[in-house]
């Protein structure tokens, strides 16, 4: 298990090159066709990031959760690990899904359902995280 000891560096303490492109053998639930995005920064909007999806009319917003929540400690199995080839040794990338829909004001992230991310081949899964107890799915992004 990949756990808060051995926790994935925030992506704006590493600066790791963002994949292109991300590959979701399963999908995004409930969707499982949506396997393929490709990722972009949002140039007008940091931190944030935009998932589109290769074959649908389907984009989603993302953000570094170790931005808007420095003590994120999420505990991954080894199976998704395994799922998404990491090793040991890989740094993961960790990307929430942030939520617009009640507005700017109410706006959200995921905390318990990340993706998971191989940061060299794009390789992803959304996992629910083995400690999500500690988290909300609606992380309240303003505070």
């Amino acid at each position: 298990m990949l756990a808060a000891q051995t926790k994935p560096k925030a992506p704006s303490e590493t600066k790791p090159q963002l994949p292109a492109r991300l590959f979701l053998s399963d999908g995004i639930p409930p969707l499982k066709q949506a396997c393929e995005f490709t990722l972009l920064v949002e140039e007008k909007a940091p931190p944030f990031l935009r998932m589109e999806c290769v074959i649908l009319n389907l984009c989603y917003v993302l953000i570094d959760p170790f931005l808007i929540l420095p003590e994120y400690a999420p505990e991954f199995s080894d199976a998704s690990c395994e799922e998404v080839g990491l090793s040991a040794t890989d740094k993961p990338l960790v990307l929430a899904i942030v939520n617009f829909s009640r507005g700017v004001e109410h706006a959200t992230a995921n905390l318990v359902g990340p993706l998971l991310v191989h940061p060299h081949t794009g390789k992803a899964k959304q996992v629910i995280l083995q400690n999500a107890g500690h988290y909300s799915a609606r992380f309240k992004l303003l505070r």
